[in-house]
């Protein structure tokens, strides 16, 4: 009997140590499988932070473009405003020439009255193939400008 007992309590240490071994594998494979993920899980985490500051970048290279936007934007405000005040003035001046022009045509001279009513006046186109393009040069000459003589060339097409 104690043969059996001893038998069963071998047998039962057997197995209790089989489970045990088992157990001990299986805990080993699911140990190695978590490491796994866990540095699956790492890689991940260093991909997203790789991730995070090139958005960081795309983010700030953003900003900066959008402060130089906004900066056009009030440069183009200002030029705009600029342009419709200069706009401003010069309808006013045109306002004023058309109405010293209406005083000349409301002259009772009639030879005012003659050279007003032409579209370019003779007298100009007569005055005009004396005028010549100086440059800025002290001396006056216009040649080293590369310019040429543009008062001559529609002066001579007028009298054509």
């Amino acid at each position: 009997m104690r043969i059996k007992i001893l038998g069963g309590l071998c047998l039962a240490l057997g197995l209790a140590l089989a489970t045990a071994g088992f157990e001990v594998v299986s805990v080993k494979k699911d140990l190695a499988v978590a490491q796994l993920g866990a540095e699956l899980m790492q890689a991940q985490l260093s991909e997203r932070q790789a991730e995070l500051e090139n958005l960081k970048v795309s983010v700030k290279r953003a900003d900066e473009f959008l402060t130089q936007l906004r900066h056009e934007r009030t440069l183009l405000d200002k030029l705009h405003s600029d342009q419709l005040s200069e706009r401003a003035k010069l309808q006013a001046e045109l306002a004023n020439a058309k109405a010293n022009v209406n005083t000349l045509r409301q002259s009772h001279d009639q030879f005012i009255k003659a050279w007003a009513d032409t579209r370019m006046p003779a007298d100009a186109v007569r005055l005009l193939k004396y005028a010549e393009y100086r440059g800025n040069y002290p001396d006056g000459g216009s040649a080293g400008a590369g310019v040429s003589d543009t008062a001559g060339k529609f002066t001579n097409r007028l009298s054509t």
